[in-house]
């Protein structure tokens, strides 16, 4: 059964199509333009795979399925494509699409055309951490609603994504082959899942119980747009003033506009650009550009 459907993105998806008609610079309108095309493209798949799962999965009444969840674990955020969950297990499916040919290495990392991506997989177990350790903490996972059952991290690429491996690794599907054994898990059931079910299946009334908290806890996630272009327009214009300033340290070098590597630079910086010496590293001088939230 469907408990929960995917977001709409409609909303952020017009109100991007908007400010592209309003650009009022060419970086502006290649941002914006690039942040629809990504949306659109990711909507478009999660919509198409979400299909695929409720197709074969969403009159099953043993299985509940929730899409598009946004979870906060401490002061961090963990994005779900899909959750399943019946009586013995609890599985979050990474969905993946590409429209270039995808080969997955030994070590689940993505070759897609000419560009290399992380595994996916490694991503899935780190929201399946988070997963736990929500539930861990509202101690469902110790009482008789959550006890014994697997939690599993599972990598569905969508129908149309063109894969070169011969053999898929250890947890990497094509989104049918996977419905298919969802199907007929009770032939491909795992040890651990086996010995669940002899001592004793889950009520599908405390799974329900246990898949309704996680709905309440999704977060919707809002990308304030107007925000990331005010910004822009503030850094823009410290470019202009800063584009031959002297390192107020050495005397020797210029300031030159540099970008964070760490993507995590929100925790310390209103942006992720500053100002460094051009004679980096022998000078390490820098300015931060000041952006008020």
């Amino acid at each position: 059964m469907i408990l929960k459907n995917i977001d709409s993105k409609d909303e952020e998806l017009n109100n991007l199509r908007s400010e592209l008609k309003n650009a009022v610079s060419k970086k502006q309108e290649m941002f914006l333009k690039s942040k629809l095309n990504k949306i659109e493209f990711g909507y478009k798949n999660e919509k198409q795979n979400a299909y695929v799962l409720d197709s074969y999965l969403g009159n099953n009444k043993n299985l509940i399925v929730l899409h598009d969840l946004r979870l906060q674990v401490e002061d961090k955020y963990i994005q779900i494509d899909h959750l399943l969950i019946s009586r013995v297990d609890i599985t979050i499916l990474e969905s993946k699409s590409f429209s270039e040919e995808v080969f997955i290495n030994e070590d689940g990392t993505l070759k897609v055309g000419k560009k290399a991506y992380a595994s996916p997989l490694e991503q899935s177990k780190r929201q399946l951490h988070g997963l736990k350790s929500i539930l861990n903490n509202a101690g469902l996972l110790e009482n008789k609603i959550g006890k014994d059952i697997v939690l599993e991290s599972v990598v569905l690429f969508s129908s149309n994504t063109m894969i070169l491996n011969d053999k898929l690794p250890e947890n990497y599907f094509r989104v049918d082959t996977y419905l298919k054994l969802r199907e007929k898990e009770v032939d491909t059931m795992t040890f651990m899942k086996f010995v669940n079910l002899i001592s004793g299946v889950k009520k599908l009334e405390s799974i329900m119980n246990l898949a309704e908290f996680i709905k309440s806890k999704h977060i919707p996630r809002k990308i304030n747009i107007e925000n990331k272009i005010k910004k822009d327009k503030i850094i823009e214009q410290e470019v202009k003033k800063c584009d031959t300033k002297e390192c107020s340290r050495c005397k020797e070098g210029h300031m030159v506009l540099r970008e964070r590597k760490n993507k995590n630079y929100t925790d310390k910086y209103t942006n992720n650009k500053f100002y460094g010496c051009s004679r980096y590293p022998k000078c390490r001088n820098i300015e931060e550009i000041l952006v008020e939230s």
